[in-house]
């Protein structure tokens, strides 16, 4: 077995031994650097895989969130439109006066009696 010195600028000096063992080194230190390189490419391709899918996710997201204010937006629009039983809260088909509605005749006469007499305006 015989040892070399050989002296890499860049790396200071660096002792290697000749033969069959020194090239046997050799390999496992050249496997070392390709197996470092490989994981290495993986861990990117993975972390560029994670952000291509989370950007993917993200747009989804907000395209979810616009179509889910929109029909929010027009769902309440809709409501507004409705009049709504004072007394039980139902969709309203009866009008009393400017501020009052029911959704039948039963309501409006629970409020009636209940407190509405007394302050009804409309035209008796």
């Amino acid at each position: 077995m015989r040892w070399n010195f050989v002296k890499e600028p860049q790396n200071g000096p660096n002792f290697r031994l000749d033969g069959p063992l020194g090239l046997r080194l050799d390999f496992e230190e050249e496997k070392k650097r390709v197996i470092a390189a490989a994981i290495e490419k993986v861990q990117f391709e993975m972390n560029e895989a994670r952000r291509i899918s989370e950007d993917q996710l993200k747009n989804a997201h907000l395209m979810e969130m616009a179509t889910a204010v929109e029909r929010h937006k027009t769902e309440i629009s809709e409501v507004k439109k409705k009049q709504w039983c004072y007394n039980c809260e139902a969709e309203a088909i009866y009008h009393c006066c400017w501020n009052t509605s029911y959704c039948s005749v039963d309501c409006q006469q629970v409020h009636w009696h209940k407190e509405h007499k007394r302050t009804c305006r409309r035209k008796r």
